[in-house]
C-alpha cells in the first residue's frame, strides 16, 4: 500500500508540475514569440522562445517552477541587443529534475543548428546549477555559463565537482543573505572553478535568481551580463 500511495503521490506531483509549466506558459508568450520545440537525449520533448537571431547564442535556463516565463523579457532583450536568445521551458519532475544538465545540452545543439556560433548558458537557481553543470560536459564546449543564485548542491546536480573540472569561463552572481546561495557559498564555487577567466559579483539584500534584475541592482547586473555576453560571444558571422 506504502508504494501505491507513493506512485499516485508522484503521478500527482507529476501532473502539476505540466500543467502548471503549460499554465504560465500560456500567460507569457505572444503572437510575436518564435516558439521552438528540441528533444533531450533520452527523448523528452523541450520548448523553447526564441528572440533575436544571428551567430551569438544564448540558452536561457529557468528557475525551479518559474517556468520559461521568468527569463523571457531579459530573452527579448537580448534579442534586441544582437544575440540569439532562447529561453527554455525544462520539466519540473519527481526523478527528472537531474537530468536538466542533459536537457540544456540539447538546447545548445539545438541553438547551433539554428545558426548560433557562439553560446553562453544563463541559468537562475536550479537552472544556474544545472548550466554550471552542463558547461562541464558539452562538447564542443560553450563559450561561457552565467549563474544567477545557482546552488552548490540540488536536485542531483553536483555543482561544486562540476567547476572544479570545468576551464569554461564564468560569471557568478549572488545575494549577501541569500538562503539558498549566500556569499559564503558563491564565494567557494568563484574558488572552485577551474576557469581562468571567472566573475564574482555579490550583491547586498537576500534577492534570488531572476528576482535579482527586478531589484537595486537590476540595472547593473543587465550591464554586466550584457557585457560578459559580448566578451564571450561571436557577434558577427
Amino acid at each position: 500500500m506504502r508504494l501505491i500511495a507513493g506512485a499516485l503521490v508522484l503521478l500527482l506531483l507529476a501532473g502539476a508540475g505540466i500543467w502548471w509549466h503549460r499554465s504560465t506558459t500560456d500567460t507569457c508568450v505572444t503572437a510575436k514569440d518564435t516558439v521552438t520545440h528540441f528533444q533531450g537525449e533520452d527523448g523528452t520533448r523541450l520548448e523553447g522562445v526564441v528572440a533575436g537571431g544571428g551567430p551569438a547564442g544564448v540558452v536561457l535556463a529557468p528557475q525551479s517552477w518559474q517556468g520559461l516565463c521568468g527569463w523571457l523579457p531579459f530573452a527579448r532583450q537580448l534579442g534586441g541587443s544582437g544575440f540569439q536568445a532562447m529561453a527554455v521551458d525544462l520539466p519540473l519532475l519527481p526523478l527528472q529534475n537531474a537530468a536538466w544538465d542533459h536537457f540544456l545540452a540539447a538546447a545548445v545543439t539545438h541553438l547551433r543548428g539554428r545558426g548560433a556560433r557562439s553560446v553562453v548558458l544563463l541559468g537562475a537557481s536550479l537552472g544556474g546549477a544545472a548550466s554550471m553543470v552542463a558547461a562541464a560536459h558539452v562538447v564542443p564546449p560553450v563559450d561561457g555559463v552565467v549563474s544567477f543564485s545557482g546552488e552548490r548542491r540540488v536536485a542531483g546536480l553536483d555543482a561544486d565537482q562540476a567547476l572544479i573540472r570545468s576551464s569554461v569561463p564564468i560569471l557568478i552572481v549572488a545575494s549577501e543573505s541569500d538562503g539558498y546561495l549566500n556569499s559564503h557559498d558563491a564565494r567557494a564555487l568563484y574558488a572552485e572553478s577551474a576557469a581562468a577567466d571567472k566573475q564574482l559579483v555579490i550583491l547586498s539584500g537576500s534577492a534570488h535568481g531572476t528576482a535579482i534584475l527586478g531589484g537595486p541592482d537590476g540595472s547593473r547586473v543587465r550591464a554586466l551580463v550584457i557585457g560578459f555576453l559580448r566578451s564571450h560571444s561571436r557577434l558577427e558571422s
